[in-house]
């Protein structure tokens, strides 16, 4: 139990990506995850 962020948070990272977080108590919480772009030399 609340380990679910956290675990995201990892895989995010260890996938080279990065997550942010931005929030307004009451109101919203909006998370911002950036992925970097993959190509596949098999063509995929």
């Amino acid at each position: 139990m609340g380990l679910g962020l956290s675990i995201c948070y990892r895989l995010i990272q260890d996938h080279g990506g990065d997550i942010s977080v931005s929030s307004v108590l009451g109101v919203n919480t909006t998370f911002i995850v950036t992925l970097p772009l993959h190509t596949s030399a098999r063509g995929c």
